[in-house]
């Protein structure tokens, strides 16, 4: 199916009620990037995002590439992109988990 210029492959549709028990709302995180545990946060999923892409055996993630657009390999906590992606595979329900970071930024607030 061709959709604003771009070829998008649809996900296999099923009658389950879908829901994802942690899409989490990370946003802006400029004012919490200087503290240490959060660099380390971002250097494991960097790490471990690097391995996986492209260390994995293609038969494993082979089916999940294949539907994967550029778009779902950036951090984005628009709404309108989470309600993009939850109709795009058929999520019906998602349970929001802010994301505060205390446990990186050495349980800091802004106070």
């Amino acid at each position: 199916m061709k959709q604003g210029g771009c070829h998008e492959q649809r996900f296999r549709e099923d009658d389950f009620f879908k829901i994802d028990p942690e899409c989490h709302l990370i946003g802006d995180m400029e004012h919490v990037n200087y503290f240490p545990g959060v660099q380390m946060w971002w250097r494991a999923i960097d790490n471990i995002k690097r391995p996986l892409l492209t260390g994995a055996p293609f038969s494993m993630l082979g089916s999940y590439l294949e539907v994967m657009e550029e778009r779902e390999m950036q951090k984005n906590a628009d709404p309108e992109n989470i309600i993009w992606a939850m109709d795009k595979y058929g999520v019906d329900v998602a349970c929001l988990l802010p994301e505060s970071m205390m446990d990186s930024t050495g349980y800091t607030t802004a106070g």
